[in-house]
């Protein structure tokens, strides 16, 4: 939603951030020359992981919680529906129309 806001303002060259508890943006580029650490298997990864998000470090049927010893035995989150994806598409255009 706050991605689509920056595109209908014209805020190219922007991208969201959580700066808790609110949202916001900042220039791309001081969001690049910025590192972020996280852990390897802290809770940013593992829900980034459930969502289906690739780090490239484990095989495509492995579970996303699992250790880096362990297999999978989990499979990943099937994609969202139809239905779902047209409530998101329309709560996007309600908040434009405000």
């Amino acid at each position: 939603m706050h991605a689509v806001r920056l595109v209908v303002e014209g805020r190219f060259g922007e991208m969201v951030c959580y700066q808790p508890p609110t949202f916001t943006s900042v220039p791309i580029i001081d969001a690049v020359n910025h590192l972020s650490q996280v852990e390897a298997d802290g809770a940013a990864v593992q829900s980034d992981r459930a969502l289906g998000i690739s780090f490239g470090d484990r095989a495509a049927d492995e579970s996303p919680f699992s250790s880096s010893e362990s297999p999978a035995e989990t499979p990943l989150a099937e994609a969202p529906s139809t239905e779902a994806l047209d409530a998101a598409l329309a709560a996007t255009d309600e908040v434009l129309a405000t």
